[in-house]
């Protein structure tokens, strides 16, 4: 029969292994938890890279389609529409303040415009994440009665 000073002897010597080899698994965990982190970060730094080259592509093309297109100059929901139908080409959604590019109109000319259309349910209005706008943007969408700042704009094509 083992003493009590030779059976706590083997645990320590048992567990020391293990502790170890849990510090080997832990410092190999860690290691790769940082080259992970490292991976994630140089994926983020990419996707801003792609995202600001996209951003870059749409506005040289929005600018050269507003450069060509002075036909709008007369305020008419067929004008908007041919318009929202241009920008419709190059986004999903068509943002407030592109449209008000295109169409130069003077604001209250757009303004009225839109709140018309949007009275009438021919245009849906989404409310813009300010954060992701710039200052001309944000400048540029349309602000409703109640001060939201709208950044996206659908037609309701019926």
């Amino acid at each position: 029969m083992m003493s009590r000073k030779q059976h706590s002897g083997i645990r320590r010597g048992g567990g020391g292994k293990a502790l170890e080899q849990a510090q080997a698994e832990l410092k190999q965990t860690r290691g790769e938890l940082e080259k992970t982190q490292t991976e994630l970060k140089q994926l983020q730094a990419d996707y801003e890279d792609l995202l600001s080259r996209i951003n870059s592509i749409n506005d040289q093309l929005m600018s050269s389609s507003q450069k060509a297109n002075s036909k709008y100059t007369v305020p008419t929901v067929t004008n908007m529409k041919s318009a929202y139908d241009e920008l419709h080409k190059f986004r999903e959604f068509p943002r407030v303040a592109d449209l008000r590019r295109e169409l130069d109109w003077s604001r209250e000319d757009f303004d009225e415009m839109i709140r018309t259309l949007r009275d009438n349910r021919t245009i849906n209005l989404f409310r813009a994440d300010e954060s992701m706008l710039t200052k001309d943007e944000i400048r540029d969408s349309f602000t409703d009665e109640r001060g939201f700042k709208q950044g996206l704009i659908i037609w309701n094509d019926r």
